[in-house]
């Protein structure tokens, strides 16, 4: 076995929380004059009903403010993702973050050239076209072997699955929890979710 990344939100790059962090520290960079304007201000200012850029301060910093609430963010670079320079550079530093934890399992699991699956787990992967290709082609141009392959199961099933097998269940059992939720479950390892 072998991990990278899985630290949590507060550290891992390219979850859905990584990417909301990034869209507001872009607004504000934006908003300062440091880098050039970006569609996602407007959008972002509009989703959340506030009035101006500095209104994130206090959006942000709310005691009830959430992880769902900074990550749902990400959202609007998937939407401008083919047409604002801002949401692209987000969106290629969240593939690329987890290309490199990807990377780094497949060098520890050492596959000796022979192909493996890449197996794309999350809403990121299945919204985003340009995270999922620049992911992909990451993680190819080191390992050209790799196999992607889109999740074959909800994230909860595939948790299911994992307490079984640490406690020692049969394949038989797994498949039978699988085709009760009526989906079949791959034998591949997560190499990344997102």
């Amino acid at each position: 076995q072998a991990r990278a990344g899985g630290w949590g939100y507060r550290v891992d790059a390219g979850s859905g929380y990584a990417i909301g962090l990034e869209i507001v520290g872009t607004i504000a960079r934006a908003h300062d004059g440091a880098i050039p304007a970006t569609a996602l201000t407007d959008r972002i200012l509009t989703r959340l009903g506030l009035d101006a850029p500095f209104d994130l301060i206090n959006w942000l910093y709310l005691s009830e403010r959430t992880v769902t609430h900074i990550a749902a963010l990400a959202a609007e670079a998937i939407a401008l993702e083919a047409t604002d320079l801002a949401a692209i550079r987000i969106l290629v530093h969240a593939a690329d973050g987890l290309a490199e934890d990807a990377i780094t399992v497949a060098r520890r699991l050492d596959y000796g050239g022979q192909p493996f699956p890449l197996v794309l787990s999350g809403g990121l992967f299945t919204h985003s076209a340009l995270l999922r290709d620049r992911f992909i082609g990451a993680v190819q141009s080191i390992f050209p072997n790799a196999v992607a392959h889109a999740e074959a199961h909800d994230p909860a099933l595939g948790a299911a699955i994992m307490v079984l097998q640490t406690l020692g269940s049969t394949p038989t059992a797994e498949r039978a929890i699988a085709e009760t939720l009526k989906v079949a479950a791959l034998n591949v390892p997560v190499l990344i979710q997102a």
